[in-house]
């Protein structure tokens, strides 16, 4: 789990393969990398039982996708665009 500089708060749904991110004040989270359906996979859209995940100041977030033995790097342009 990580929280951003806005205290959204980031969480490496290790299980369900993707990271979730929920708002301040909201209980309702937003699935910000991986897939909605929960199956893990090694193309870049997929994750692998993610571990952890790093959010600087700017949005980027750094993911170590354990499964796929890799470290995923997402900007916030690539964000916004699969929002």
């Amino acid at each position: 789990m990580r929280l951003d500089y806005q205290n959204s708060l980031y969480i490496a749904d290790r299980d369900h393969h993707r990271i979730q991110k929920y708002l301040a004040d909201s209980s309702n989270a937003t699935i910000v990398a991986g897939l909605a359906n929960r199956t893990s996979g090694s193309s870049l859209s997929q994750l692998s039982y993610p571990s952890h995940v790093l959010v600087d100041a700017s949005g980027n977030m750094c993911i170590i996708d354990t499964g796929n033995e890799r470290v995923s790097y997402l900007g916030l342009m690539v964000l916004l665009q699969k929002q």
